[in-house]
């Protein structure tokens, strides 16, 4: 049994269920938060958001965009865990200061 659970790559079921569970909601954030990046370039005030949002803390951008609606998926009641921060990280990353 130590070589199967050292060197052969085995895994307990729970441990097995974990991976999976965390696998498949990167997935899910992956698949969504695109929508949060076009419903955010949609928004009229979007140049003002982003100025707004640079300014926040890096822990509170994910709440920031949850707050503009832009993490809102259509047909999804609340935003996914983890779509608004991904959104938030991307709309960062792009962000080119106003002259």
């Amino acid at each position: 049994m130590f070589l199967g659970f050292n060197f052969f790559g085995w895994t307990l079921e729970s441990t097995a269920k974990e991976m999976a569970s965390e696998q498949s909601r990167v997935e899910v954030v992956k698949a969504l938060f695109p929508i949060c990046l076009e419903q955010a370039k949609k928004d009229p005030k979007y140049k003002e958001q982003l100025v707004a949002l640079e300014k926040e803390s890096s822990w509170s951008r994910g709440a920031f965009v949850e707050k503009t609606g832009w993490a809102n998926v259509p047909g999804i009641e609340k935003p996914y865990s983890g779509v608004a921060d991904a959104c938030a990280e991307q709309l960062s990353k792009s962000f080119t200061p106003p002259k």
